[in-house]
C-alpha cells in the first residue's frame, strides 16, 4: 500500500452510520455499544453473505447458459461450420466467465476471515467502543 491508500483506509469510521442511528452521542451506554458492535458486525456478515450469493447465482446463470449451448452444439446435425464456430466461441466465453467467477468466489472466501478480523481489530480499537473495553477488564 502507499501512503496515500493507508490515509484514506485509516479515515474510514465504520460506526459513523450506527452512531448516527442514536443521534452522534459524544459517549455510548454499554447497551448501546453493545448494540452498535453487533449491529456492525452482523450487518457486515449479511454483506458478505450477499456478495458470496450475487457471484454463486452468476455461476448458476452461466452454468445453464453453458449447458443449453452445449445441447445446441451436440443436438443439431445440420449446424454449418459457421455456427459451430459461433456456439464454440460462445462456449469458451462462458467457460471464460465461469473461471473467473470461480476464482472470484475463492478469492471472497480467502479474504472473508481476514477482512472480519480487520473490522474486529478496528471496533475493538474505537474510542466510541472504548467502554466496552473497560468493563472487559
Amino acid at each position: 500500500k502507499t501512503n496515500g491508500q493507508e490515509d484514506i483506509t485509516e479515515d474510514v469510521d465504520y460506526l459513523k452510520p450506527y452512531l448516527a442511528r442514536l443521534g452522534n452521542p459524544s459517549e455510548l451506554s454499554n447497551i448501546d455499544a453493545y448494540f452498535v458492535q453487533y449491529t456492525c458486525l452482523n450487518d457486515y456478515k449479511q454483506l458478505l453473505v450477499q456478495r458470496a450469493n450475487k457471484i454463486l447465482r452468476e455461476f448458476d446463470r452461466y452454468s445453464q447458459e453453458l449447458i443449453k449451448t452445449q445441447a445446441l452444439l451436440t443436438q443439431d446435425g445440420d449446424v454449418t461450420r459457421e455456427e459451430e464456430e459461433n456456439l464454440l466461441e460462445k462456449i469458451n466465453e462462458i467457460n471464460f466467465h465461469l473461471q473467473m467467477l470461480e476464482t472470484r468466489l475463492n478469492r471472497h472466501r480467502d479474504l472473508v476471515p481476514i477482512r472480519y478480523e480487520m473490522l474486529m481489530d478496528h471496533l475493538q480499537q474505537s474510542p466510541h467502543l472504548a467502554i466496552l473495553r473497560d468493563d472487559s477488564k
